[in-house]
């Protein structure tokens, strides 16, 4: 190398990974599939209040529908309804945009530049299309007349009768419990520290009042209190405020719940703006008990009729600018202008009425949901400092403060591997959907620039951490896993590269083999393709990396290479050509046995062909991956491969009734053709209370509709109109 690298005034910059920062959504992508992308989706949907207070239901409904799009039928060939399995039917039903979604159309059409009216069934393959088509639908089907439950029995409900019509609840009630684990998927992992604004003033009635008191124990009940995990405090307003306790004042949960329970009440006037301010400048003192680190939750419980509006919404901005997440939720005769003036944003997912009993469960799950999911604040004064587990660690923050041009956010781990994932627009970025995306390591930190804030906009980060392996961390003497954020100012530093007597800037090759090579990050350097046609054409398509052990390189079958980090801190085995020292368990199958020809050829990964039938077990199936491995899978129990429909069918099916329609002979109407135009529900020739369902085989069944409602030819649901259709071809015509 005849360059010789400058580096001005400081050492800063050598620890600054290099070149880093490329947006990712595989929201967007046709055919993307997992659970980093349906919560990505999920995000979006809910960011732009679309489907308001769903409790889950849509997350749910994409493991429910196709295991977030990983079942092999997600994409089968003929059917374009995609993770969330909207038939072309249902997308028809939502594409007038008219009165019940109107206004979801319109934000549609505002915030994703998408016309909805002009959608086409197969664009239902973008994750995004089918999160949207399906909450569409839902919206319309239940217009405005079913608050959708909490409760996993209470959607598998609404599931069987408003979206897959008459599929038996349990199917949905065992998928949804896998997909929505409390303690997987809510988890108050962390700090959280929770107060809450509880109104006793005259213009609440004491029954809504002893149901506020019933709101706040329960909410306590359900979430983790203790020194490490939930602090609460609790601010009492009428015509003066005073805080009740603080976060230091108790650590046992049945205390908590003893003090709020027995809260008397003020009956005076509705000092919500002292309250606030109480909340902000002593409730959230650290002399008080408040933890820096934590995640700050203010839950505002009022009619939201304040003294004064002005100074309340003044009041309630400055708890806000702390980095406070503030809900508010009405009881009695609210004032809703006020209680959306208070809240955070997005403020559909952060403005609640509690009006009854029945509405409590639902309520009190969206509140554990979102305050466990709250972003930890990063401020200067506050780093956020934690541990990475031995299953790993992953921690969301958000930085909302106004930077001045020198300030950065430094991320950096010791004996550990961070993938830093970047935002300006969701609260929970993820490897599906991010805008910029940092990898450190010990002594490799990264350093961003807040471009966002320039523009006014929050700035959210995700840290995925895993340890180091095991060899490298005994190598290292690592005792302590952990990573730190932290907003710095630092001083401007450049690196410049000069060839001869020439100045210019410098490129990741100049790096490469000088002392400063350390300065590249892993998918920065420059390393040789391996993906030969000679290689491709003996299969040979996963590479170690040339000096970085925990990393290493896929090639697809168009010779283009990846550079892979390996998961949870393993090193990459030459031997075995995976990450570990075992051979690695890939798609949730097993190898394919060494004497069965693969079926998985370049020409069928190339034409979208992924599955086929294994002659030695109808209950198993091959899977291929886009590097041409084969990897042989289970069916679900009671299930077989079905070549044809590309996805496992029940082993028993169930056989049309004929007993209705005697001496009728009935057709089947589920046609190649039928299939291949989405259309799976059919008119029952003799009972208009009926109808058939095709499964994706082919197959038939007969299915009722709800009690007092019939099928509707038109619209392919029950509708309580009796549509009056005769068929001479019954004899008596229809039932």
């Amino acid at each position: 190398m005849t360059n010789a690298l400058l580096l001005a005034a400081t050492v800063m910059a050598l620890t600054l990974c290099w070149g880093q920062g490329q947006s990712m959504d595989m929201t967007l992508t046709p055919g993307t599939s997992g659970a980093q992308v349906v919560d990505a989706v999920v995000d979006k949907v809910h960011a732009h209040c679309l489907f308001n207070n769903d409790r889950l239901f849509l997350r749910r409904l994409a493991y429910v529908e196709s295991h977030d799009g990983t079942d092999p039928k997600t994409y089968r060939q003929g059917y374009d309804g995609g993770i969330w399995q909207v038939d072309r039917s249902m997308l028809t039903a939502t594409q007038s945009c008219a009165n019940i979604i109107k206004r979801e159309c319109d934000i549609i059409k505002q915030e994703f530049g998408i016309d909805w009216t002009k959608v086409t069934w197969s664009q239902l393959r973008i994750p995004l299309y089918s999160g949207l088509a399906a909450s569409l639908y839902l919206i319309q089907r239940l217009a405005n007349s079913h608050v959708i439950p909490g409760d996993i029995a209470g959607q598998a409900d609404i599931w069987a009768h408003y979206y897959h019509l008459n599929e038996p609840t349990g199917t949905y009630i065992t998928l949804a419990a896998e997909a929505t684990q409390y303690s997987t998927y809510i988890d108050c992992q962390g700090a959280l520290d929770l107060a809450f604004l509880m109104d006793s003033s005259g213009s609440i009635m004491t029954s809504d009042y002893l149901l506020q008191l019933n709101f706040v124990a329960e909410v306590v009940k359900a979430l983790p209190v203790g020194p490490d995990r939930v602090q609460v405090a609790n601010v009492v307003f009428g015509t003066i405020a005073e805080v009740a306790f603080n976060f230091s004042t108790y650590s046992d949960k049945q205390d908590i719940i003893d003090d709020i329970k027995n809260t008397d009440k003020d009956n005076g006037g509705t000092n919500t703006p002292t309250a606030l301010n109480l909340t902000r400048t002593v409730v959230f003192d650290p002399a008080n008990g408040a933890r820096p680190g934590a995640r700050k939750v203010a839950v505002l419980l009022t009619d939201g009729e304040s003294y004064d509006f002005n100074l309340t919404v003044q009041e309630a901005e400055k708890l806000r600018s702390e980095g406070v997440i503030v809900f508010a939720i009405g009881i009695g005769y609210i004032n809703l202008q006020e209680l959306l003036a208070v809240a955070s944003q997005p403020v559909c997912s952060h403005v609640y009425v509690l009006d009854n009993y029945a509405h409590i469960d639902s309520i009190l799950y969206e509140i554990q949901k979102s305050t466990c999911e709250a972003p930890l604040v990063l401020t200067p004064n506050h780093p956020v400092v934690g541990h990475v587990g031995e299953n790993g660690t992953t921690v969301t923050v958000g930085a909302f403060r106004p930077l001045d041009n020198d300030t950065v956010l430094a991320v950096r781990s010791n004996c550990s591997i961070l993938d830093v994932f970047v935002s300006y627009t969701n609260p929970h970025p993820n490897a599906a959907l991010y805008t910029e995306k940092y990898t450190t390591t010990d002594g490799k930190p990264a350093f961003i620039t807040m471009e966002g804030q320039k523009h006014g906009l929050p700035v959210y980060v995700t840290v995925v951490g895993s340890r180091l392996p095991n060899n490298t961390a005994q190598l290292a003497n690592c005792s302590d896993f952990t990573y730190k954020l932290t907003l710095e100012n630092v001083t401007k530093v450049e690196i410049v590269c000069r060839e001869k007597s020439t100045y210019r800037d410098c490129h990741p090759e100049d790096f490469v083999g000088s002392k400063f090579e350390s300065l590249l990050c892993p998918d920065q350097t420059p390393v040789n393709n391996p993906c030969t046609p000679s290689n491709l054409a003996a299969s040979l398509l996963l590479h170690p990396h040339p000096y970085l052990n925990n990393y290493f390189i896929k090639c697809d079958l168009l010779g283009r290479m990846y550079i892979t980090l390996c998961p949870n801190g393993e090193l990459f085995n030459k031997a075995t050509l995976s990450c570990g020292f075992d051979n690695q368990v890939v798609n949730g199958g097993v190898p394919l046995p060494s004497d069965y020809r693969n079926p998985c050829s370049p020409q069928s990964v190339q034409n979208g062909l992924y599955f086929f039938a294994y002659s030695n077990d109808k209950h198993q199936y091959i899977q291929c991956d886009v590097w041409g491995g084969a990897w042989l899978k289970d069916c679900a129990p009671a299930h077989v491969w079905n070549d044809q429909a590309h996805t496992c069918v029940p082993d028993t099916l169930h056989e049309f009734d004929k007993t209705t329609v005697a001496p009728f002979e009935v057709r089947n109407p589920c046609t190649p053709q039928a299939l291949a135009a989405g259309t799976l529900f059919f008119p029952h020739p003799c009972d208009h209370t009926k109808y058939i369902h095709c499964d994706i085989a082919g197959n038939y069944y007969i299915q009722a509709c709800p009690a007092g409602m019939f099928f509707d030819p038109a619209t392919f649901v029950c509708s309580p109109i009796d549509p009056q259709v005769n068929d001479p071809a019954c004899g008596t015509g229809r039932k």
